[in-house]
């Protein structure tokens, strides 16, 4: 069992509309660096916005965090969650994505109001219930293992 691991939740507003393969190109990018420092999770995006879950060793993930907050694809970064974990959630992956589309998140109650709330840089914890369902919609029904 891994000792001192965290995961880290967070919401960004994407600075442009990304093409598929523009975020095909960072997922790989992104597995290659997490699988060496011992980071897993998942990435959503849909609508300029990005929902991530990063998970592993308190001071790697910590310093991942540091490093997205001034990454130049978005702006708006908002850590909704950072908790202690006995176990990984993602233990296989170094990095899973999905690209929703606007009519799955049409079916997620409460999207629209945290999509406000992001572009209006205020999404708060309040806004956790609805990160939460796209995150349990995602692992039901789409998930992969890249």
């Amino acid at each position: 069992m891994e000792t001192d691991l965290i995961y880290i939740v967070y919401v960004s507003a994407a600075v442009k509309k990304f093409s598929k393969e523009e975020l095909l190109s960072f997922l790989s990018s992104f597995k290659r660096s997490n699988e060496s420092k011992g980071i897993t999770g998942m990435l959503l995006y849909c609508e300029e916005q990005f929902i991530q879950v990063l998970e592993g060793p308190r001071s790697t993930v910590e310093q991942l965090f540091e490093k997205i907050k001034v990454d130049p694809r978005h702006n708006t970064v908002l850590k909704l969650f950072e908790k202690p974990i006995d176990q990984r959630c993602f233990p296989e992956w170094s990095m899973g994505i999905h690209i929703y589309e606007k009519e799955e998140l049409a079916e997620i109650e409460g999207y629209s109001s945290l999509q406000d709330a992001l572009k209006k840089g205020d999404a708060s914890t309040q806004h956790a219930h609805v990160v939460f369902r796209l995150l349990n919609t995602f692992a039901q029904t789409v998930c992969f293992r890249p």
